[in-house]
């Protein structure tokens, strides 16, 4: 039976369209993952603003201390979170010359109300130089002493830290450690803030103890808190069994 005019005009029509029918759903496959994507954000979305709402700064008085002279050190606020609590450090240095540039470099580390060492980070995130006739630098690497000017002297230095512990509450210590290489790599704890949450207050006092100098191999029990805190594993495995303490 032959087709009709008719017949192979619907045919054709039909053919012409087949292509656009299957292009549809290839289509709409193509932008599935980028709907899928948007999708799967949605609940990271909802768990950031979750813990933002759910973030709190701690007010604190008493919060200033003065190391040496020329220097004021303030832990200006205590954020809670639910993921970790976060200390911010502020630092100022006045008269600070280019010859000789005393500024600090602390690491630290948060001790919970039963004397325990908790994994903490901390880093400098921003460093701001005022020059004495008035000229403000910030820094874009907080962490190197890059400075426009090669010679100056009656300068402001003004740097800010942050440590973040898994969640403390209550009262706590935040130890602050310095390193140096000269002679050999030594590390002190240089300081202790003593701080009551529940208060709202901070006790500071200086410490300047030797915890470890590769030079004697004199190594303290605090050291080896402070070394599996940030590498993960006892000192020993990598430097070695500790001299006995000389004396």
């Amino acid at each position: 039976m032959s087709e009709t005019t008719e017949d192979m005009t619907k045919t054709a029509d039909e053919a012409a369209e087949a292509p656009k029918r299957r292009g549809r759903p290839r289509k709409k496959a193509e932008e599935a993952p980028a709907e899928a994507a948007a999708e799967s954000a949605k609940p990271a979305r909802k768990t950031r603003a979750k813990a933002a709402a759910a973030s709190a700064d701690v007010p604190l008085v008493e919060n200033a201390w003065s190391p040496r002279p020329g220097v004021t050190k303030t832990v200006e606020k205590v954020t809670q979170t639910p993921l970790q609590t976060i200390f911010r450090i502020r630092s100022v240095y006045t008269g600070v010359d280019s010859d000789q540039l005393d500024i600090d470099a602390w690491d630290y580390l948060v001790y919970d109300a039963d004397g325990q060492a908790r994994p903490t980070y901390s880093t400098r995130v921003s460093a701001e130089i005022t020059y004495a006739d008035g000229v403000s630098e910030r820094l874009s690497d907080p962490g190197e002493y890059d400075f426009s000017r090669s010679s100056f002297t009656g300068a402001t230095f003004v740097t800010e830290e942050i440590a973040a512990a898994a969640p403390v509450e209550g009262r706590m210590t935040l130890r602050a450690y310095e390193s140096d290489d000269v002679p050999d790599f030594r590390l002190t704890a240089v300081a202790a803030y003593r701080i009551d949450l529940n208060a709202g207050t901070v006790e500071a006092e200086a410490r300047n103890q030797v915890l470890y100098d590769a030079g004697t191999g004199e190594m303290d029990e605090e050291f080896r808190d402070y070394y599996r805190q940030r590498y993960g594993q006892d000192p020993e495995t990598v430097l070695g069994a500790p001299a006995l303490p000389q004396g």
